[in-house]
C-alpha cells in the first residue's frame, strides 16, 4: 500500500512536468515507453527456499508481492518465524553513504518561457527511508468451529509483515516543491503521515506562498470568536500574499483536529461534580446487622466468588450461609457455596470500621458474588458475655457455617437487602483542600432550589447547615460523602421521598429527584488534560490572562497531555486556561474550514486585521438527533490597535536618577467587534424519537448448540416420563432471512439464521413423556424487569413448547445409559473435574478427564463398568447435520458438569417463570407457509404464565427449554429466540383527574412494527431506497390498549440519561396512525421536566396517518398568562402542570385518554416525534480596552466588553443565552523601582477589580423570555 503511495508520488512529480514543460527528455520517455521505470521481477531468496515476486525502480527492489515456497509446507502446529529481510537487503549496495534508498535523480525538464517565468526550469527528487519485511507460517485450529460444523485449513497459512517508512521530495522548477512523508506503523490517519505540495513566489510577487496538503492556519489578534491563534492538523490549500500594506491568508481544508479547553485553579485542580441521589456507591459499604450495644471481639468474612473451577487453587471451603446461623433450622433464603477467607487490613481485601460498624470491601463485588461472615461478639458493659455466630474455628471444620451479608441473586425481596449500604456517595478525587470543599443538595424540580420551608436541604437531611457540612461526613482523603441517615432521600420532611431503596438497578426514569453539587480542589502537581494526540504547538496556555511560552515557562507532553508549570505561580488562585488542539482516534464526524485573514502593516502605530472563519461540521445521518448534529458556524471578528511610544514620560524618568531601570513607557488602545451568525443544525429538524431503535432485544439462543445441556427436571415430572433419547443441534446450513422475512432488502434474502434443532424420541410413544435442555445466561444473573416479552419463531406441529427462564433451577440432570436406565439422577454433583482442581485435564493416561459427564472412560458398546455406553462424542465432517453423537460429552474436548452456574455446587432451587406454548392449538403473531410461525408471549400476561417458587425478573440466570405431548420421534425448530423490551415503558393507569390507581399492565403493551418484518406495514411517508434497490427499514412504535376503563387514561414515557433543550426550535411534530374507524382515545403527548412538571397537548385523531405539530409558542404563551398561584393550567387541546421548562426536558409520554364512559379497544401507531423550524439568530460582541505603562514603574489597564445573548465563538456548542456586560480595571505599582537594584528586591503592589454581569434571555429556571 505504501510503495502504491510511493510510485503514486513520483508520477504526481511527472504530470506537474507534462502539465508545464515543452516535452520530456528522452531518457524519461523511453523509461515510461519501455516500462524501465518500473519492472516486476522474480528472484530466489538467500535460504533457496523462496521464489520472491517483487517490483523494482531501476535494480532496486521497492515492494514484495508474493512469497512462494519452494516445498510444501505441513506441519500442523508450527510456531511463528518471521524472517527479518532489512532495508539494507533491498537496495543496491554501491550507493554512496547518505543518499538514501535511491540517490537523486534529476528531472530534464524544459518548461515554456512563459511558465519558466514563474516556476523556473529542471527538477529533482529525492527518497530516503527504509523498508522491511517480516514473513513466516502459522497453523492453528479452531475447535468451536469444528464443533459447529464449519470446516478448518489443513495447510498452514503464509503471514507477511512490512514496515516501510519512506520520505520523498521532490522539486519542479525553482518554486514548486513536494514534500511527502508515510510509515506503514502509523494509523492510516495519523497526522505523522502527510504529503505537502508547495509554490514559493518572491517578495514582489502578491503571491508569497500556497501549500496543499497537510496546512495551518495563522489567527492573530482574536480575542471574541474563540478561534485559537493557531489551526492545526488542516488538510486543504492555505495561500499567503500580499496587496499594498496589507497581508493577507486563505485557507480552504478539511480539518483533521478538534479543539479543547480545561481550566484550573493555582496549585489544585478546581472540580465540580454533579452526584444523583441514585448514584450512591454500591456493593462496596456493608453492616453487618448487629444490635446496638453489640460489640464485635472477632471478625471473619468470607467471599464467593462463583466460579467453581477455582476453588481448589484458592483454597475455598464449602459452607452453607443462613439469615441467622443460631437458628439453622431456618433454612429459608440459605445458599451454600465455596467460600475464601478474606484479609483484614489497609491495602488489603476489607477493612472493619468498628465505632461506626461498616464493612467496607476493597474490590466492590460482582455480579453472582456472595459475601458471608463469622464473629464473636460481645454485650457493651459486659466483656466477658460473649456470643458466636457463625463458624469462627476453621481446622477441623468439613463445612462452615456462614451468616449471610450478600446472596448471588440478591434483590429487594430478600431479608439482607438493607445490609448493603446506601448513603455514601464518591467524590470523583481524592485529597481534596478541606477548606476548599463546599456542598449543596438540590430538589431537581423546575426550581432546582436548595431550601424547603426556610430550610436547606443540608440542614434537613441532618449532614450540614445552610453552607457548612459537619465534621465527619466527609472522607477528604478517600474522597466520598457519608449521610448520617441509611436511606437520606426517603426522609420524611422533604417535599417529595425518593423511591430508590427498593430497586436492583435503576434506569433512566428512577430517581433522579434531588442531586449534590460538590465543588473542591484536588491536589495536584501537574496539570494533566486527559487528552492523548495532541498537536504539537497547538496549545495555548493562559495564567491570569497572560499567555506563556513554552520551554520557559511549562513544559507539555503532547503524548500523555501532561502540561508542567517551570515559573512558580505568584497567585495561588491564579486561573490557568489551557486550550489545545487533538487529533482524535476515531471521529464520525466530518469538518471543514474556510477562513481569511488579512493585516494592514507599514502604518505607523497603527495596526488593523479582521479575520473570517466559515466552519461545517456533518454528524451521523439524515435523521439527526440533539446528541448529534450537523452544523456550521460563519464568524467574524475586526480588531483596530493603536500603540504610542511615550518618549517625553521616558525623558523625564531618565532624569529621575533614583528610579531603577525604567522600561520603555507605551499607550495602547484596542477594539474589538465580533460577529456570529450559527447554523446549529443545517437539516433544521432533530429527532427525539424515530422509533427505529426502540427494541431492546437480548438474545436467549446461547450462540450454538453446545452451550445448552440436559436439563433438570422441571417442577410437576418426573423421572418416570423422562423421553428415551434427545437431541440437540444447529443444522449446519440453517435457514435464510428469506424464510423469516420476505420483505427485507433484497441483498440480505440469502444472509443465514441459525436455527436450534430439538429431536425427541418419547419414552413408550406417550404424550407424557418429557425431554429438555438448559443454558445460564450469565453466571451472576441478568436484570430482565425491564423486558416487556419473549419473541421467539418455531417450526413443529406437534407437542407443547414450555419455556422457563429464572433466579434458580434444578442442576440435577437425569440421563439415559445404553440399557436404557435412568442414571445421574443422584442428588450429587456430576462432573468430569474428578480432582476439583478447576483445571480441564485432557491426556491419553489415565489422569484423562474428558470421560464424559459419567466419569468413566469407555467405547460406546465396550460394556465398561459405569460407562454410560452412549456417551461417546464424534463429528463427521462430511455430514455435518449427522446429529446422532454431536451431544456426547465423551471426548468432545469441553468441560462437561452439572454446575452449570459454575459456583461450584449443584443447584437444586427452583425460582422460575414458565411458559408453555401448545403448537397444535395456540396462534402465533405470524405464519409462514414454510411452517415458521412466530410467537409473542408478554410477561406480564398473568394467564400465559405460571410461576414456581420465588423468582425475579431482576435475576435471572437459567433458560430451559423442554418438551412434551409428542406421541412418536418427532422435532421442533427455534430461530431469534429473544427477551426483548422496549425504551417506552407503562405507566400506572390513573383517572382523568391524575390521580393514580393501580398497576393494570395488561391494559396496554408496546411493540413494534416496520416494513421489513410486517408486509401490512405501511410507513407514514415514501421511504428512499438503498443503493441496491431495496427499500430503506422505516419502523414505528405500536400501542396497543385493551378494554380501558371508562374516564380513565394512561401512559407510556421514554425518558432521557440527561435533560435537553428544545428552546431552539419552533414546533414539535409527530405521526400518529389510528387503526380503528369507531369511538377512540384521544391521543396525548407530554414533555417533562419531571414527574410533577410536564406540558401536555391532547388531540382526537382520524382513522390512518396523521401528522400533528405542535407550537412551542403556544405553550410558552400560555404560561405567561398562567397566574403562579395555579399548578394545573388548562386551556383548548394545552395543558400545563407545575413549572416546566422546554429548556429542560428529561422525558417525553404519550397517553391514551378515556373521556367516554364505555371501555375502549384498539391500536395505534406511532412515528417520528421530532423537533421543526430550528431558529438561527445572528450576535455580536465587542471589546474596548486600553494598556498605560510609564517606564514600569506604574502599569494600568482598562477593558470593558458586551456580548449579546445570540453570540456563539467556535469553541462552544450553543450561545451563552446571557447578555454579558464586563468591566475590568488593573493598577500595578512597582516600588522596587525606588529600591537599590543591587539588593534584588522585587516589591509589585497591585490592585485589580472586575465584574461580569448576566443578563439572561429567559428567566432564571424557565423558557419564558
Amino acid at each position: 500500500m505504501k510503495s502504491q503511495t510511493f510510485k503514486l508520488t513520483v508520477f504526481l512529480l511527472f504530470v506537474f512536468s507534462v502539465m508545464f514543460g515543452n516535452g520530456m527528455e528522452s531518457a524519461i520517455e523511453n523509461a515510461l515507453v519501455t516500462n524501465d521505470l518500473f519492472r516486476d521481477s522474480s528472484y530466489v531468496s538467500d535460504d533457496g527456499n523462496y521464489i520472491m515476486e517483487g517490483i523494482f525502480l531501476g535494480d532496486s527492489l521497492i515492494e514484495i508481492k508474493n512469497v512462494i515456497p519452494v516445498e510444501e509446507l505441513e506441519k500442523r502446529n508450527s510456531k511463528i518465524e518471521y524472517i527479518s529481510m532489512g532495508g539494507e537487503n533491498t537496495t543496491d549496495s554501491t550507493f554512496a553513504s547518505g543518499q538514501g534508498i535511491l540517490p537523486n535523480l534529476e528531472l530534464p525538464i524544459k518548461f515554456p518561457s512563459k511558465v519558466a517565468r514563474y516556476i523556473g526550469q529542471g527538477g529533482e527528487i529525492s527518497i530516503n527511508g527504509s523498508e522491511k519485511l517480516e514473513f513466516g507460517v502459522n497453523k492453528s485450529e479452531d475447535l468451536s468451529k469444528k464443533d459447529l460444523g464449519m470446516n478448518t485449513s489443513p495447510l498452514p497459512e503464509i503471514l507477511s509483515k512490512q514496515h516501510m517508512d519512506v520520505s520523498v521530495q521532490g522539486k519542479v522548477g525553482q518554486r514548486i516543491f513536494v514534500n511527502m512523508h508515510q510509515n506503514s506503523d502509523e494509523d492510516i490517519n495519523s497526522l505523522a503521515n502527510n504529503i505537502n505540495i508547495e509554490y514559493k513566489g518572491d517578495e514582489d510577487d502578491i503571491i508569497h506562498n500556497i501549500k496543499a496538503g497537510n496546512v495551518d492556519m495563522l489567527v492573530p489578534n482574536t480575542r471574541l470568536i474563540g478561534a485559537l491563534p493557531a489551526h492545526k492538523g488542516l488538510f486543504g490549500i492555505n495561500m499567503k500574499g500580499a496587496v499594498g500594506p496589507a497581508k493577507f491568508t486563505f485557507v480552504a481544508s478539511k480539518e483533521q483536529s478538534q479543539t479543547e479547553k480545561n481550566s484550573f485553579v493555582g496549585q489544585s485542580v478546581l472540580h465540580t461534580d454533579t452526584i444523583w441521589d441514585t448514584e450512591f456507591i454500591k456493593n462496596k459499604y456493608y453492616i453487618l446487622g448487629l444490635q446496638p450495644d453489640d460489640s464485635l471481639i472477632q471478625l471473619f468474612v468470607f467471599r464467593d466468588d462463583n466460579n467453581g473451577t477455582n476453588d481448589s487453587v484458592t483454597g475455598a471451603k464449602p459452607a452453607i450461609c443462613y439469615i441467622d446461623p443460631q437458628n439453622p433450622n431456618d433454612t429459608s433464603y440459605s445458599q451454600t457455596g465455596r467460600f475464601n477467607l478474606l484479609e483484614a487490613g489497609d491495602g488489603k481485601d476489607y477493612t472493619y470500621d468498628n465505632y461506626n460498624g461498616i464493612l467496607k470491601l476493597t474490590n466492590t463485588l460482582q455480579s453472582g458474588e456472595r459475601l458471608a461472615v463469622s464473629y464473636i461478639k460481645a454485650k457493651k458493659g459486659h466483656p466477658t458475655d460473649l456470643d458466636t455466630v457463625g463458624t469462627v474455628s476453621f481446622a477441623s471444620t468439613d463445612t462452615l457455617r456462614l451468616k449471610l451479608i450478600v446472596p448471588s441473586d440478591q434483590t429487594p425481596a430478600y431479608p439482607t437487602w438493607d445490609l448493603m449500604l446506601r448513603n455514601i456517595y464518591e467524590i470523583s478525587v481524592g485529597s481534596i483542600v478541606q477548606n476548599s470543599f463546599s456542598m449543596q443538595i438540590y430538589h431537581a424540580d423546575t426550581s432546582n432550589s436548595n431550601t424547603y420551608n426556610g430550610k436547606s436541604y443540608m440542614e434537613i437531611l441532618g449532614i450540614g447547615d445552610s453552607t457548612t457540612v459537619y465534621y465527619g461526613y466527609v472522607n477528604y482523603l478517600e474522597g466520598y460523602i457519608i449521610f448520617p441517615e441509611l436511606k437520606p432521600f426517603l426522609n420524611s420532611q422533604l417535599p417529595e421521598q425518593d423511591s430508590i431503596y427498593d430497586k436492583a438497578s435503576f434506569s433512566n426514569s428512577d430517581g433522579r429527584k434531588y442531586y449534590i453539587v460538590v465543588t473542591y480542589r484536588g491536589l495536584q502537581q501537574n496539570y494533566n488534560l486527559n487528552a492523548m494526540n495532541i498537536l504539537e504547538g497547538s496549545e495555548v496556555v493562559t495564567v491570569d490572562g497572560e499567555k506563556w511560552e513554552r520551554g520557559i515557562d511549562y513544559t507539555i507532553d503532547y503524548e500523555t497531555g501532561v502540561v508542567k508549570l517551570l515559573k512558580r505561580l505568584s497567585n495561588p488562585d491564579a486561573k490557568v486556561n489551557i486550550d489545545y488542539q487533538i487529533s482524535p482516534l476515531f471521529s464520525t464526524s466530518s469538518k471543514s474550514l474556510l477562513g481569511f485573514n488579512t493585516q494592514l502593516i507599514d502604518i505607523p502605530g497603527l495596526n488593523f486585521s479582521t479575520s473570517w472563519l466559515y466552519k461545517s461540521e456533518k454528524k451521523g445521518n439524515d435523521h439527526p438527533t440533539l446528541d448529534e448534529l450537523s452544523s456550521r458556524d460563519f464568524v467574524g471578528e475586526a480588531d483596530l490597535t493603536y500603540t504610542k511610544r511615550l518618549q517625553f514620560v521616558d525623558d523625564l524618568l531618565n532624569r529621575i536618577s533614583f528610579i531603577n531601570n525604567p522600561s520603555q513607557s507605551q499607550l495602547q488602545l484596542a477594539s474589538n467587534f465580533a460577529f456570529s451568525d450559527p447554523k446549529l443544525n443545517v437539516f433544521g429538524q432533530a429527532y427525539i424519537d424515530d422509533m427505529e431503535g426502540i427494541n431492546l432485544e437480548t438474545s436467549l439462543m446461547g450462540g450454538s448448540y453446545i452451550y445448552w445441556h440436559n436439563s433438570g427436571v422441571p417442577v410437576g415430572q418426573d423421572t418416570m416420563n423422562f423421553c428415551d433419547k434427545l437431541y440437540w443441534f444447529n443444522p449446519h446450513d440453517g435457514i435464510k432471512v428469506k424464510d423469516l422475512y420476505p420483505n427485507y432488502p433484497l441483498e440480505q434474502l440469502e444472509n443465514t439464521i441459525s436455527v436450534l434443532k430439538i429431536i425427541m424420541k418419547p419414552h413408550d410413544n406417550s404424550a407424557l413423556s418429557w425431554g429438555g435442555i438448559t443454558n445460564v445466561t450469565y453466571p451472576g444473573g441478568e436484570d430482565y424487569s425491564k423486558k416487556d416479552y419473549i419473541e421467539l419463531w418455531v417450526k413443529g406441529d406437534a407437542g407443547e413448547l414450555h419455556i422457563d427462564i429464572g433466579t434458580n433451577m434444578s442442576e440435577d440432570a437425569p440421563r439415559r445409559n445404553r440399557n436404557g436406565e435412568i442414571v445421574g439422577y443422584n442428588d450429587s454433583l456430576d462432573t468430569e473435574d474428578r480432582n476439583h482442581d478447576g483445571l480441564f485435564e485432557q491426556t491419553s493416561d489415565s489422569s484423562n478427564e474428558d470421560t464424559g459427564i459419567d466419569g468413566v472412560s469407555g467405547t460406546d458398546g465396550a460394556s465398561v463398568s459405569g460407562d454410560d455406553g452412549n456417551d461417546d462424542y464424534k463429528f463427521y465432517a462430511d455430514n455435518p447435520d449427522n446429529y446422532l453423537y454431536l451431544n456426547g460429552t465423551e471426548g468432545n474436548r469441553r468441560f462437561d458438569t452439572e454446575d452449570l452456574d459454575g459456583d461450584g455446587t449443584l443447584n437444586r432451587n427452583n425460582d422460575y417463570f414458565e411458559i408453555k406454548i401448545d403448537l397444535t392449538h395456540d396462534n402465533p403473531v405470524i405464519s409462514r407457509a414454510n411452517g415458521w410461525k412466530l410467537y409473542r408471549i408478554f410477561l406480564k400476561d398473568a394467564q400465559s404464565i405460571d410461576t414456581v417458587g420465588n423468582p425475579t425478573l431482576e435475576h435471572v440466570k437459567y433458560v430451559r427449554l423442554w418438551i412434551n405431548g409428542f406421541t412418536t420421534t418427532d422435532s421442533i425448530s427455534i430461530a431469534k429466540f429473544n427477551i426483548t423490551g422496549n425504551k417506552w415503558e407503562i405507566q400506572p393507569l390513573e383517572n382523568l383527574d391524575d390521580s393514580m390507581l393501580t398497576d393494570e399492565d395488561s391494559i396496554i403493551s408496546v411493540s413494534s412494527v416496520n416494513n421489513q418484518e410486517n408486509k401490512d406495514y405501511i410507513p407514514p411517508f415514501n421511504i428512499q431506497k438503498t443503493q441496491y434497490g431495496s427499500y430503506e427499514k422505516e419502523q414505528s412504535l405500536v400501542v396497543n390498549y385493551n378494554k380501558l376503563p371508562p374516564r380513565n387514561q394512561i401512559f407510556i414515557t421514554e425518558a432521557f440519561s440527561r435533560s435537553y433543550d428544545y428552546i431552539n426550535y419552533k414546533k414539535i411534530g409527530y405521526y400518529i396512525y389510528n387503526e380503528n374507524s369507531g369511538t377512540t382515545p384521544e391521543v396525548a403527548v407530554r414533555f417533562y421536566t419531571d414527574d410533577n412538571n410536564y406540558y401536555e397537548y391532547s388531540i382526537s385523531v382520524d382513522t390512518g396517518w396523521n401528522y400533528i405539530s405542535v407550537p412551542i409558542s403556544a405553550f410558552t404563551d400560555l404560561k405567561s398568562m398562567e397566574p403562579d398561584t395555579i399548578n394545573v393550567f388548562e386551556k383548548a387541546n394545552f395543558k400545563i402542570v407545575g413549572r416546566p421548562s422546554f429548556r429542560r426536558i428529561r422525558k417525553i409520554g404519550i397517553g391514551l385518554k378515556n373521556k367516554t364512559y364505555s371501555p375502549l379497544s384498539g391500536k395505534f401507531y406511532v412515528d417520528d416525534i421530532k423537533l421543526t423550524d430550528q431558529l438561527s439568530i445572528p450576535g455580536y460582541s465587542t471589546m474596548a480596552s486600553s494598556r498605560l505603562n510609564i517606564g514600569g514603574v506604574l502599569a494600568l489597564n482598562f477593558s470593558v466588553g458586551n456580548t449579546n445573548s445570540n453570540f456563539k465563538p467556535l469553541n462552544q456548542t450553543f450561545p451563552s443565552g446571557n447578555d454579558n456586560v464586563n468591566l475590568s480595571y488593573q493598577a500595578t505599582f512597582n516600588a522596587d523601582k525606588f529600591i537599590p537594584a543591587r539588593l534584588g528586591f522585587t516589591l509589585p503592589v497591585s490592585y485589580s477589580y472586575s465584574s461580569t454581569r448576566a443578563y439572561p434571555k429567559y428567566i432564571v429556571n424557565s423558557d419564558i423570555i
